[in-house]
Formats: structure tokens, C-alpha cells, sequence
């Protein structure tokens, strides 16, 4: 059987891991499924391996990650095996559609798309059509999902009998339903505290995701690279630089970095695009799949001036980026770094 995991925050990715392998391979152990980081020209392989029956397990569990020829953004550098990259990402897909058609039963393969936004194609509908879908917490025609991010921060409250005051809570939910990991790195800080949690509690102990313990947060790092605030951006960049020295991650954390701002520039177009169609933030929140009309409104706040052209050439230059990045053509940190002075320079 073939399963198909939409989303970006490993702490969902595992949750849905784990619901399938005790659903359709409880006999297979955590440590027992083997994991595949795609590389182009690797589908061969992943489709040879999940026909090869299981030497241990009645069944068995592969996930791959990152099939890159799903996006039309990303193209191979050529090979000699193939006379264009066109031909190579032709391949790719054929070789995933016939598996597709012909699954190995005894074999749980499943593919997890961390980009949730990526384009529809013949190929993702028919994996969409064949596959058991989980995730797509943040695709626009998900609103019903099981692992919402503010709605876990609320029942874990809840179920600790911790009181958060309203104020607080929504300031929560705005800091981590995207990244529920971090949430539960900070959620014992809370517990040690005890109730009531003000918002003055949570700005003192709790940190802000990716920025550390600092003044500037994702939103307003975002707001001064559309801006061209250069200033403000290198002092902010400056900061994460300095957080990622001392965890001694840098490459690996600016990998995370660019998608994560991608995906907010991704979300900044949209609500653009329907600012400009004459919605208001409540119609927005309730188009986007979004719980609280709070999240919209300061972005509102934020893009009313920007052009919907300058946030989008921002995406586009990222995804640029980061596709470079992955093939190995430029470093991370230097890169980034480029795509700030040549954004942010008036």
C-alpha cells in the first residue's frame, strides 16, 4: 500500500508515522522502518526495494522524503544517462506511476511531500487518488484536520489544568501551531510556573520559535526583508546567525530557515491576492482555513502597502534558492545571505 504525508512540522509527520505503522505494520518496529532522502535518479531503487519482499517482517516500512520531480519548480542537473533534464524527471515519474498502478501489498511506502503547496500535476493526482492521504494541516482545503496546532496547544492546557489567560493563549497558538515541536519543549516551562499564565509570563520564559530569546520574531524578520529594511534585517539575520553558532547547526538550520520563510511569503500572497479581491481578514481566515481571524489581521496590517508582485518575487527567489542549496550548487549560509542584500538593497 502507498500513504502520502502532507506536511512540514516533524512533530506531525511523526504522529501520522506512527498512526500508520501501528494501522498497517504494528509487527514492524520504530527502528525497523527505513527511511529514504530522495536523490535525483533514485526511484529505481525505492521501487526495487519495496518489491523485495521482507526477510524479517511479514511486512515493511519505507518513507521517502523529498520526491523532488513532484515540483515543476525543481529540475535535475543533466546526466549522461539522459540528454535533458526533461527526460530524467519524465522517467522518475513513469517509474512511481507504474508502482503506483501495481503497489507490493506486503510493503507500507510512504511518501512524505513537506511542501504542501506544490503545484497539481497528472502525477500528485494520481498519487492523491491512490494513496491514504494524511496531513495537509496547512493546505487550503484541509480545514477539518485531526492534528490542528493551536487546537493541540489548547487540549494540552486543558488536560494539565494549566489556566491561560485569553490573551495569552492566542499569543501561544500565534507562536507555535506551526511548529508544535517547539510547543513541547516550552509547555514544561508553563507547567513549572503554574497558573495563572499571563501573557507577561509567556514573553518572560517562553522562547519565540527560531529566534531564540530575542526581540524580533519570524513575522517581523519577514516584514523587513519586503520592506527593504536592510538595517533591520542583517541585525535580525545577525541574531539567528549568532543562535545557530551556539547550537553548532548552521548549514542544517538555514536549510529549515529558507523554506520556513518561503512559506510564510506563500502565505502573505495569498491573503494578497484576496485582499485585492475585496475580502475582509474574517473572509480571509474562513478562506484559508484558519481558526482565528487574529493571524490575518496583523499580516493584513503588514502587506497592506506591499505590492502582491514584491512578495511574490521574494518566493520566487527563495525557491530558487533553495533548490540550489539541495543540489549542492551554493552553501546555505552564503546564499541566504545574497538573496537578503540583493532583496533588501533599495
Amino acid at each position: 500500500m502507498i500513504c502520502l504525508i502532507q506536511e512540514s512540522d516533524s512533530y506531525y509527520v511523526n504522529q501520522y508515522l506512527e498512526s500508520i505503522r501501528k494501522t498497517h505494520a504494528p509487527e514492524v518496529q520504530k527502528e525497523e522502518i527505513f527511511r529514504y532522502y530522495y536523490e535525483w535518479g533514485m526511484m529505481q531503487q525505492i521501487v526495487d526495494d519495496a518489491n523485495t519482499p521482507s526477510l524479517f517482517t511479514p511486512k515493511k516500512v519505507l518513507v521517502v522524503k523529498d520526491l523532488l520531480f513532484l515540483s515543476t519548480e525543481k529540475k535535475p542537473v543533466k546526466t549522461q544517462a539522459y540528454d535533458t533534464a526533461e527526460e530524467m524527471i519524465q522517467s522518475e515519474k513513469d517509474i512511481l506511476e507504474e508502482y503506483i498502478d501495481h503497489p507490493n501489498p506486503d510493503t507500507v511506502l510512504v511518501i512524505l511531500m513537506q511542501d504542501v503547496s506544490v503545484k497539481t500535476s497528472k502525477i500528485v493526482t494520481k498519487l492523491k487518488k491512490k494513496a491514504q492521504v494524511y496531513g495537509s494541516k496547512s493546505a487550503l482545503n484541509d480545514k477539518k484536520n485531526a492534528f490542528n496546532g493551536a487546537t493541540t496547544i489548547r487540549e494540552n492546557c486543558a488536560s494539565y489544568q494549566l489556566e491561560v489567560r485569553k490573551d495569552a493563549m492566542q499569543y501561544l497558538c500565534d507562536l507555535y501551531q506551526s511548529n508544535i515541536s517547539l510547543w513541547h519543549q516550552e509547555l514544561p516551562k508553563l507547567l513549572a510556573h503554574g497558573g495563572p499564565v499571563t501573557l507577561d509570563t509567556v514573553k518572560e520564559l517562553c522562547h519565540k520559535p527560531l529566534f531564540g530569546t530575542g526581540e524580533y520574531d519570524l513575522l517581523n524578520f519577514c516584514e523587513a526583508i519586503l520592506r527593504k529594511d536592510m538595517k533591520n534585517a542583517f541585525s535580525m539575520w545577525q541574531e539567528i546567525k549568532e543562535l545557530m553558532s551556539m547550537q553548532g547547526k548552521n548549514a542544517v538550520t538555514v536549510f529549515s530557515l529558507i523554506p520556513l520563510v518561503s512559506s510564510r511569503f506563500r502565505q502573505w500572497s495569498q491573503i494578497k491576492q484576496l485582499q485585492m479581491e475585496g475580502y475582509s481578514d474574517s473572509e480571509i481566515a474562513k478562506e484559508l482555513g484558519v481558526k482565528s481571524s487574529y493571524a490575518v489581521e496583523k499580516v493584513s496590517g503588514i502587506i497592506q502597502s506591499l505590492s502582491l508582485s514584491q512578495i511574490q518575487t521574494a518566493l520566487h527567489k527563495l525557491s530558487d534558492l533553495d533548490y540550489e542549496t539541495k543540489l549542492g550548487k551554493i552553501d546555505p549560509m552564503e546564499g541566504f545571505e545574497l538573496f537578503l542584500l540583493e532583496t533588501t538593497r533599495r
